[in-house]
């Protein structure tokens, strides 16, 4: 008995072929689609970050503030602004009789490893500072 051949049963060379493209094609577009969905988050992250230590700044540049009045404003706004989209947020807060310097370093939500899930903002200012009017003023007509 002869062996079966593919022109006998009407079948090409290219039979399968869809299945491995298939195979090949839905692994990266899920790979391109969890990408973008990293990016958003990385970005999600990083705006947090930046309002974080924007009211870590305010509080602490206040006349009468501390280092520990910014940290703690600025944890409370992760915390609301952020809910759990941000972990492990650190804000360090630095001055002098002139400055404020707050930093912040926080963990997004990651679904692939790599840098997108480390976010780390700045911020700097000027201290508030209480400064006597002049005596007298003189207003010329």
């Amino acid at each position: 008995m002869p062996p079966p051949t593919w022109a006998g049963r009407g079948l090409s060379s290219e039979e399968g072929s869809i299945v491995v493209q298939w195979a090949i094609v839905v692994p990266l577009a899920l790979l391109v689609a969890i990408g973008i969905v990293q990016v958003g988050l990385y970005q999600r992250g990083q705006q947090i970050a930046d309002v974080t230590a924007s009211h870590a700044l305010v509080a602490a540049r206040l006349l009468g503030g501390t280092p520990a009045d910014g940290i703690a404003a600025g944890n409370a706004a992760a915390t609301q602004i952020g809910g759990g989209s941000v972990r492990d947020v650190r804000v360090t807060i630095t001055q002098n009789a002139d400055t404020v310097n707050v930093t912040v370093q926080a963990r997004v939500l990651a679904l692939l490893p790599g840098p997108l899930a480390i976010v780390r903002a700045q911020a700097v200012g000027p201290r508030e500072r209480y400064v006597a009017a002049s005596p007298t003023l003189q207003i010329a007509h």
